[in-house]
């Protein structure tokens, strides 16, 4: 009996390292020297399948303080604003193959979008020194 639980916890601990070896592999292989933030959860996602759910945030680089709603620039700075970002969303999608990436949604303002990618597809946005982060987006079901 006692070498069995000792076989058992031998198995675990072995197990263990050996998702840990696993782990370090990917994040080393998808992220080296990436300045993109990513949820770690992506990681183990695709070692179980071939596309994951993701939604990816745009860096505001355009430098443009939007003003108060009150003020008489609002609206011009917003949409001046918009259009930039709308631009540079546009830019980074434009970088992956339908392949790599599958549409989902898009901001109609700009700054993000999500859908189905790839490893591959998201190597490539890891890369990407436009994109601020990426999130694993969760599926909402109606059941």
């Amino acid at each position: 009996m006692k070498n069995k639980k000792n076989s058992v916890a031998i198995l675990i601990i072995l197990v263990v390292f050996v998702l840990a070896i696993i782990v370090y592999y990917f994040s080393v292989f998808f992220a080296p020297n990436s300045s993109v933030g990513y949820d770690s959860k992506l990681i183990w996602q695709f070692l179980i399948r071939d596309h994951v759910y993701i939604l990816v945030d745009i860096k505001d680089t355009t430098n443009i303080t939007i003003p108060k709603v009150s003020s008489p620039d609002f609206e011009s700075t917003l949409k001046e604003r918009n259009a930039i970002m709308i631009e540079l969303t546009d830019a980074v999608f434009s970088t992956l193959s339908e392949n790599e990436f599958q549409l989902e949604r898009k901001s109609e303002f700009g700054g993000y979008f999500s859908g189905n990618i790839t490893k591959r597809g998201f190597n490539k946005l890891l890369k990407d020194e436009r994109v601020k982060h990426i999130y694993a987006e969760k599926i909402l079901s109606g059941n």
